[in-house]
């Protein structure tokens, strides 16, 4: 499957808007929030990316 820069271009923008927003509403409902890496991270690299962001001891 190929697409145009064009439809890549627009995936990026949508993608940045939603998690935008998430991040938006996080903040006003004072709900923590931390973007992981998510492709080819080890379980091992997420966990140390949760405590990093103090959300595990």
């Amino acid at each position: 499957m190929t697409a145009e820069r064009a439809t890549h271009r627009r995936y990026g923008q949508n993608l940045t808007r939603f998690l935008d927003e998430r991040v938006a509403l996080c903040r006003r409902l004072q709900v923590p929030y931390v973007r992981l890496a998510g492709t080819g991270t080890s379980d091992v690299q997420l966990l140390q990316q949760l405590r990093s962001a103090g959300f595990l001891a």
